[in-house]
């Protein structure tokens, strides 16, 4: 909230977590319906009835991409038609160097909807608690054969970052809607020596 001669602005949510930024390798299978890492945030446009992140294990309506028994699900309790989004926020990952990084993760495709509006998942970054980008098209769950599939993203960063945060949103239209993603992770395509030389520069 912000207080001026003019009056009071209106509030602002951010969020603040402390603690070590993550490694990378950064990767998250949500084994057992559980998280690997502490740090990750959930939050969305409405506190309730909208669209929501659960992890979830395998005996709850759905079976990993690769068998460990867990995967996230962004679900829509909304009771009527009403366009909502959830985000799930992974921790906070070091980056060092000048170059690419990779980001794999799967989507379950091909589900169902009667809604006008198809569900879908936007995947964004965010450097040095700067603006969020999107690093890939927008992905329409309901498209495809039903099934997980793979996807692929490249984010490129300087020498100037030191951190990065990736930013999960599911955006759906209608009750019961879901979508479910499993296995992210996260690599650096910078080879090690000259992302160690890089750094010893930068110190």
């Amino acid at each position: 909230m912000s207080c001026t001669s003019a009056g009071v602005g209106q509030a602002q949510l951010d969020h603040v977590i402390l603690g070590q930024l993550k490694a990378v390798p950064f990767a998250e299978s949500f084994v057992e319906g559980g998280l690997s890492a502490s740090g990750w945030v959930t939050d969305a446009d409405v506190s309730q009835y909208g669209t929501q992140w659960y992890i979830l294990s395998d005996d709850e309506e759905q079976t990993s991409q690769d068998g460990d028994g867990g995967f996230a699900l962004c679900y829509n309790g909304n009771y009527s038609s009403a366009y909502h989004y959830g985000d799930l926020i992974t921790p906070k990952m070091a980056v060092r160097g000048n170059g690419d990084y990779r980001l794999t993760f799967y989507v379950y495709q091909g589900t169902t909807t009667n809604a006008t509006v198809p569900p879908t998942l936007v995947v964004m970054c965010s450097l040095d608690d700067n603006d969020y980008f999107e690093v890939l098209d927008t992905i329409n769950v309901t498209e495809g054969k039903a099934g997980w599939m793979k996807y692929e993203a490249t984010i490129p960063v300087t020498s100037a970052n030191h951190y990065m945060k990736l930013c999960f949103r599911g955006l759906m239209n209608s009750m019961y809607e879901r979508i479910w993603i499993d296995n992210i992770l996260v690599e650096s395509l910078i080879p090690t020596g000259l992302e160690n030389e890089e750094l010893r520069m930068k110190n």
